[in-house]
C-alpha cells in the first residue's frame, strides 16, 4: 500500500513536471493546433488522470477494490498514455 502511494505519487509528479516542460517549450501557448496541440491535451489530460488516481487512493481507496472500476480506470490510464506516447513519436518523425 505504502509503496503504491510513493510510486504513484512519483508519477503525478513526474507527469505534472513533463507537462510543464512541455508547454515550456512552446511560451505556454494554448492554442496549439495539429499533432502538437493534440499531444499536449492528452498530456494534460493524462496529468489529471495522475492526480485524480492518486487522490482515488488516498481518501477513496475502496473504489480500487472494486474489479469493474478499478479495471476501467486503469483502462481509461493507459490509454491516455499511449495516446500521448503516440502523438509525441509522430511529432518526433
Amino acid at each position: 500500500w505504502h509503496g503504491s502511494l510513493v510510486t504513484t505519487s512519483i508519477g503525478a509528479v513526474a507527469t505534472f513536471l513533463a507537462v510543464l516542460s512541455g508547454l515550456s517549450r512552446v511560451h505556454f501557448r494554448f492554442e496549439l493546433h495539429g499533432l502538437i496541440g493534440t499531444h499536449r491535451n492528452f498530456a494534460i489530460a493524462l496529468g489529471f488522470w495522475s492526480i485524480a488516481h492518486l487522490l482515488l487512493l488516498i481518501f477513496w481507496p475502496k473504489f480500487f477494490q472494486s474489479k469493474v472500476a478499478a479495471t476501467l480506470w486503469f483502462i481509461l490510464g493507459a490509454v491516455l498514455a499511449l495516446t500521448t506516447g503516440y502523438f509525441g513519436s509522430e511529432m518526433a518523425e
